[in-house]
């Protein structure tokens, strides 16, 4: 048995729904604004649960420079090949 927080899997796949709702509204209108209003802050709410699930005691100095670390290699490295690239062929 997989230890997967459903309830989690759930409200990621609404987000991502509502996501790709709001993106495929044309224009501006009460229903677009609706849905931003609180469509990020349900990632943000998500991503400081599994933060908190994972370290339930806190990040300690040494382990938020490796985790900030690791996020900057997963994440901002591959951005930054990714537009040299796109730049060099412009």
């Amino acid at each position: 048995m997989s230890n997967r927080l459903l309830f989690i899997d759930y409200a990621k796949g609404i987000a991502i729904l509502l996501l790709l709702l709001s993106h495929s509204i044309v224009g501006y209108g009460p229903l677009k604004t609706w849905i931003s209003a609180f469509n990020m802050p349900i990632f943000f709410i998500i991503c400081g649960y599994l933060c908190l699930y994972k370290y339930p005691q806190g990040l300690s100095c040494h382990n938020l420079t490796l985790y900030l670390k690791k996020r900057i290699r997963s994440l901002w490295m591959p951005y930054f090949v990714f537009c040299y690239s796109l730049a060099e062929l412009n």
